[in-house]
């Protein structure tokens, strides 16, 4: 089996400063030995070595697994995405962990765009995908450190990810000064944006909209736990809707 145009793309894109990669297609190969890791790959597969070495010259390397499950070589275009995870056979992180962005049978969620491109089909896309990568590993160094995400988080959950994405959108026409206010205590009052108008000829619409938003995304993202509460917390982070209560 060939391997997809998008595997093939993001092991000529490496950086080789801190990337090893292998290049895998079918559980014939005998490469996994040179990374003496046990296990067989079914279906072709990069395999990548990346260091998160820190200033102070420590980190660790991870083995990650990338993987084009939509690739069919009769169908080469075929929309798709590929899927990261930690080598099976070399795990560091914890095999989930949705507050660390690690969701099950230990895949990657390295962000929510549905605007960009759904596989690497550009030399920069490449580039752009093992600097996310890079990024990500580092941010898993520092939650194993403090139990917190450093950075931020989108919310958990496809339904939850997709309003916030609307939210987003409204926040941009309000100014920042004003996205916490408190548009229920003020009607008929003039905006505070200093536009002279009253509120609900002004920005009163894209606020109550934002306060809407906000609680469906907050509302979604329990249901989401809520779904998932047949999972084991894995007590790595502070803060967890997993945690027992």
């Amino acid at each position: 089996m060939t391997p997809s145009p998008a595997l093939i793309l993001l092991e000529r894109e490496a950086d080789r400063k801190y990337v090893t990669t292998s290049l895998l297609v079918g559980s014939s190969d005998t490469r996994l030995d040179a990374l003496t890791l046990p296990g067989c790959v079914r279906t072709p597969t990069l395999l990548a070595g990346v260091a998160t070495e820190q200033l102070d010259g420590r980190g660790p390397t991870y083995v990650i697994e990338i993987t084009d499950p939509s690739w069919v070589p009769a169908r080469p275009f075929a929309p798709g995405a590929v899927r990261v995870r930690e080598f099976p056979g070399a795990r560091k992180l914890p095999g989930v962990c949705f507050p660390r962005h690690i969701v099950r049978e230990g895949y990657f969620c390295l962000g929510f765009d549905p605007s960009q491109p759904s596989y690497p089909i550009t030399r920069n896309d490449a580039q752009k995908f093992w600097g996310i990568l890079h990024h990500f590993l580092k941010l898993q160094n520092k939650a194993t450190l403090s139990g917190k995400w450093q950075d931020d988080a989108w919310p958990h959950g496809r339904k939850a990810a997709e309003i916030q994405i609307e939210l987003d959108r409204v926040l941009e026409t309000v100014p920042a000064s004003l996205q916490e206010w408190n548009t229920t205590t003020t009607p008929g009052k003039q905006c505070p944006c200093g536009s002279a108008l009253r509120v609900e000829a002004c920005h009163g619409p894209n606020l109550i909209q934002i306060r809407k938003l906000r609680d469906e995304v907050r509302k979604a993202e329990q249901q989401f736990y809520q779904a998932n509460s047949g999972l084991a917390c894995c007590g790595t982070m502070r803060a967890c809707g997993l945690a027992p209560s």
